[in-house]
């Protein structure tokens, strides 16, 4: 009965799933491009990276026995390899943190960390196990872990790593430093995790820094491994459930700083389970308390594991439980590994708490107490706690492919619940439970995505793999093909997750330059890396920029205002109290906005989505007044335009480009149209908007651009003509011209057009090969 119990679960998790989950996508094929005698150069990258390992492993090793040592001589802990080796991966972070922020983060000094340990890794090569060994099934074991293998060998692809967590730490290694002004609204939020990918990155670059991410692997498996050992379970069913689950590989693989907080959360449940099973030394608490300070340095959503742990430790005092004791060490240990944070939020910021409890004690520039329930909602709260609600919340993570994520859930954990009674009675049983339900019950207060519930989701992995190891050991059959199918399904979505989502294997591979595959994955936004070097060389660092419609701002060294989806953007609300162009001038002086930087394509995007987008107060024929006579363009990528703000206006008024905070209805219009094919359509828009503001160069470059699509070749090289004479440069308008001469036999002027784009081109391409590749420059 129990196996035709999980044999329904297998059935329902696999309708779930869907054939549009179990189909992976094969256009990665013809999209990319053999790279030619590239390839030998993206190999020396990566075997310099792993050459770096083996020091930074010897030292790994060497902080393992040390800490093992200092902490748990006098008494036998049984989880001390992983739990010191955790350990050892916060102090890193902790020490990158100090570098960082006093400007010296620098490779030598990086090094040091590892190289002082590297005797005591030497020296204690023979004893144990770092970390991992399998005497059975290991060419199994090794078959479901080559798919992790591709994903750490290849450049990453997720919005998340590329313009978040991995930017933050490229920018890191590469100001050595970490400015208190910048300015995000994310990226104040504790980054323990970017600072080992910081670490690593200034030691051997992206590559390395992506390798890093393999840590917080190795330590869960070491940790499933010493678990399983110490019940007398097996520890290869454990261990295959972890690593055949898509979603782990997600999240401990495509750069999502959920791995190391997944870590850190299970870390500390061991130190609890083991802790309150015997009278321990005191310090296995200390070390569970470290681990949460560890998680929330992470991520505030290290709340959850702390509702789990305090219910485990709370049920156990219920029952007389008395090897907990209060005392001041839990706080001092718990803060620790946050308090950095803490301490940097409140001097960035005055609230060390950023972006939450604005309420009391506010925030940056722009951001208000109404943002902090928007900035929930924009990581997946719920619209209801109904029960049907959060039954649906819980069927669309654990039964299909939205969970936000890009990965399904593996079936083989909700597929070992007949079986639950067969650990119910070991320390990890109750205690385990009790962990998981608690975290899950404040998780979905806040949330909808299973990405947040990683400390959680690896306690029922834990579980549901030490049942397994039970039942496998184990006579009748049917379970054992139960659990083998289950294996094979999540493995074959393993691959449908990366097929659909990062194609890892042809660039892992060597076949495809990093910098290309960002281009052919991320059209707009490509080049605002390339408008920050502007600013960078063209203020102050006490100078403020205004970011209009742009919300990451990692690597300017001064504060920015910054806009967000979900409100009105900043400056629009400053025009709005305004009645002049001189008036708007002197707020933004008054504000110490020096430069602006806006970008078409995000601002088109977020008037769409952002039903405040909208000029209010300010007489338009003010506001264009004032873009004519007092914003000076500095540069004006595909993309983005930097403009200088003045203080004095100009004695004659600067051509339009671009109209921030009005063309973009119009831009989202053409962009929508153009999308669906109605090119028609699009030209009409371009038509309305050229009448409406007949001095906007963007209007005309956009008329041209479609009079040249539907054959109307001498408009389209007018309208070009009248672009040009605005001041408005783009590749589109250089083809625009080319074409148009050539059909109307101006060839010498057709050939102009043609080299001004081949000029063009390779200014942008210098340009965005210095700020945005992820090679060291």
């Amino acid at each position: 009965m129990k196996a035709f119990f999980s044999f329904l679960i297998f059935c329902c998790f696999a309708v779930g799933i869907g054939i549009k989950g179990l189909t992976p996508a094969l256009g990665f094929f013809t999209d990319a491009q053999w790279m030619g005698m590239d390839f030998l150069k993206i190999w020396q990258s990566k075997l310099t990276a792993l050459l770096w390992l083996i020091p930074i492993v010897l030292g790994l090793k060497g902080w393992v026995q040390t800490l093992s040592d200092f902490f748990f001589r006098n008494f036998k802990f049984e989880a001390n390899g992983p739990v010191s080796f955790g350990a050892s991966l916060v102090l890193f972070s902790l020490y990158v943190w100090g570098l960082s922020i006093n400007g010296l983060l620098f490779a030598p000094l990086v090094a040091l960390f590892f190289l002082i340990q590297v005797p005591f890794g030497f020296s204690g090569m023979g004893e144990g196990s770092f970390p991992l060994t399998f005497s059975k099934n290991k060419w199994f074991l090794i078959l479901a872990f080559l798919p992790w293998l591709f994903e750490y060998f290849s450049p990453l692809i997720i919005w998340d790593a590329v313009l978040d967590h991995f930017r933050f730490a490229r920018e890191l290694a590469r100001l050595h430093q970490m400015p208190l002004e910048w300015v995000n609204h994310t990226g104040d939020i504790p980054k323990g995790m970017e600072m080992i990918l910081a670490g690593f990155w200034s030691l051997g670059g992206e590559n390395l820094a992506h390798l890093s991410l393999g840590f917080s692997l190795i330590g869960i498996l070491w940790l499933f491994r010493v678990v399983a050992k110490d019940l007398k379970l097996v520890a290869v069913p454990l261990v295959l459930l972890f690593i055949t689950c898509p979603f782990f590989m997600a999240i401990f693989a495509w750069g999502y700083d959920e791995g190391f907080l997944g870590f850190y959360e299970i870390l500390a449940l061991t130190c609890f389970v083991y802790g309150l099973s015997a009278k321990k030394n005191q310090a296995v608490f200390c070390a569970g308390t470290f681990f949460l300070g560890a998680a929330m340095g992470v991520k505030y959503t290290a709340i959850f594991a702390m509702a789990g742990a305090g219910t485990v430790v709370f049920w156990e005092i219920l029952r007389g439980n008395k090897s907990f004791q209060v005392d001041w060490k839990r706080p001092v240990f718990f803060l620790i590994p946050c308090v950095p944070w803490f301490l940097r939020n409140y001097l960035a910021n005055g609230n060390p708490f950023y972006p939450m409890a604005t309420s009391w004690f506010g925030g940056p520039p722009g951001f208000n107490p109404s943002m902090e329930s928007d900035l929930w909602g924009d990581t997946g709260s719920p619209l209801g706690l109904s029960f049907a609600e959060v039954l649906g919340t819980l069927r669309d993570d654990f039964f299909t492919m939205n969970n936000q994520v890009g990965a399904a859930w593996t079936p083989l954990v909700l597929m070992s619940l007949p079986w639950a009674g067969k650990i119910f009675k070991s320390p990890w049983g109750i205690r385990g439970t009790l962990f998981g339900f608690s975290f899950f019950a404040v998780w979905v207060f806040f949330c909808t995505s299973l990405r947040h519930a990683a400390g959680g989701v690896l306690a029922l992995t834990l579980l549901a793999g030490l049942i397994w190891g039970a039942v496998l050991q184990e006579k009748p059959r049917f379970p054992k093909l139960l659990f083998a199918g289950g294996a094979v399904l999540a493995f074959w979505l393993c691959l449908c997750a990366q097929l659909n989502s990062t194609a890892p294997y042809y660039i892992a591979l060597g076949g495809q330059d990093s910098l290309a595959r960002l281009r052919q994955n991320y059209d707009f936004n490509f080049d605002t890396f390339s408008a920050y070097e502007t600013i960078e060389k063209n203020s102050n660092d006490q100078d403020r920029t205004m970011a209009f419609a742009v919300y990451q701002t990692y690597p300017l060294k001064r504060s920015a205002y910054v806009d967000f989806f979900w409100k009105k953007p900043i400056f629009l609300e400053w025009a709005s109290h305004c009645q002049t162009a001189d008036q708007l001038a002197e707020q933004m002086k008054r504000k110490g906005v020096t430069t602006f930087l806006y970008q078409r394509l995000e601002a088109a995007s977020m008037s769409v989505k952002e039903k405040y987008f909208i000029l209010e107060g300010m007489p338009e024929s003010e506001y264009i007044r004032f873009w004519k006579y007092y914003m000076e363009p500095m540069v004006i990528d595909e993309n983005s335009v930097v403009y200088r703000v003045r203080q004095i206006p100009l004695d004659k008024p600067a051509p339009l480009t671009d109209l921030p905070g009005l063309q973009e209805k119009w831009m989202a219009e053409m962009v929508r149209a153009d999308e669906l094919g109605k090119t028609l359509k699009a030209y009409q828009t371009a038509l309305e908007m050229t009448r409406v503001y007949p001095d906007l160069g963007v209007g005309w470059e956009r008329r041209a651009y479609f009079e040249n699509r539907l054959g109307m070749w001498k408009k389209a090289f007018q309208s070009g003509q009248k672009a040009v004479g605005l001041g408005f440069e783009s590749l589109d308008l250089c083809d625009t011209m080319t074409s148009s001469c050539s059909r109307l036999g101006r060839m010498k002027a057709a050939s102009y057009w043609a080299g001004q784009k081949i000029n063009r081109q390779q200014w942008l391409d210098v340009l965005k090969r210095e700020s945005l590749s992820f090679e060291e420059e």
